[in-house]
């Protein structure tokens, strides 16, 4: 148990480095976006929250925040936002009302 937990933190932190050399700012907004919460719940839906994420909902985001990062490394975010407790990294490109969007 140990060592997978060890594989899955050193991957991730090789990640988020090479991830930051490519593009630091997007990558630093997928960072913040693991303590970013439902700002339309209470404070103590926002406790539960950040308690689910770090319990249940740990493997998905450990999946979701991996992808994102390794789609910044590739190049593919240019905008990360987040709605509703959730982090959105964004290809978007043309002109903004015509952009379309990858997200």
């Amino acid at each position: 148990m140990r060592y997978t937990s060890f594989a899955f933190s050193s991957a991730t932190a090789a990640n988020t480095g090479i991830s930051m050399i490519s593009e630091f700012d997007n990558a630093m907004d997928i960072v913040r976006g693991n303590y970013y919460y439902d700002e339309s719940k209470s404070v103590a839906g926002q406790l539960l929250q950040g308690f689910s994420r770090s319990t249940r909902e740990r493997f998905q985001q450990f999946i979701g925040y991996n992808f994102s990062q390794g789609r910044n490394i590739g190049g593919d975010v240019n905008q990360v936002t987040y709605y509703r407790g959730a982090v959105l990294a964004n290809l978007q490109y043309g002109e903004p009302k015509t952009a379309k969007k990858a997200a």
